[in-house]
């Protein structure tokens, strides 16, 4: 990614890190490389938390679900740091099913599985942040809307 930058290689306009698990201080580096730091006073005025999202300036969103990193004994952990510890971090999560009916497809599975991941992605996420479910669905709504947007 570092190598794509420094090259001047144009970056897709939003980045989701999907079903991410790694530490918090990567996740800190690929915010940093992707969106750059602001320079100035004027970058910072801009990126205030008044317009974040409202003018794309979020590009990296991470991905979380129930059986690939919310699991976790450390996803507690990440969750928070992310929210609490990088710019804006709460307009950057998402959540995902990973349900691809092509790979479960056996007998009882129904394509309204991937419904039940979601909601059980949303309720743990709500559990760690001490936030109402709704709060959550409508944030993470509103998320997904900022990060397809831009597709």
């Amino acid at each position: 990614l570092m190598k794509e930058v420094d090259e001047g290689r144009k970056l897709p306009p939003t980045i989701c890190l999907h079903s991410f698990s790694g530490s918090l201080e990567t996740l800190c580096r690929i915010i940093n490389v992707v969106e750059g730091r602001p320079r100035n006073k004027k970058e910072r005025s801009r990126r205030s938390a008044s317009n974040y999202g409202d003018d794309g300036d979020v590009r990296v969103f991470v991905g979380f679900n129930s059986w690939t990193n919310l699991y976790k004994v450390k996803a507690s952990q990440l969750v928070h740091g992310l929210v609490d510890s990088t710019p804006h971090g709460e307009c950057r999560l998402l959540v995902e099913s990973d349900w691809n009916t092509a790979d479960f497809d056996f007998e009882g599975s129904d394509r309204r599985d991937a419904d039940k991941i979601l909601m059980n992605s949303l309720i743990d996420l709500s559990s760690m942040l001490g936030w109402h479910p709704e709060r959550t669905a409508r944030k993470l709504s509103y998320n997904t809307m900022v990060f397809l947007k831009q597709v």
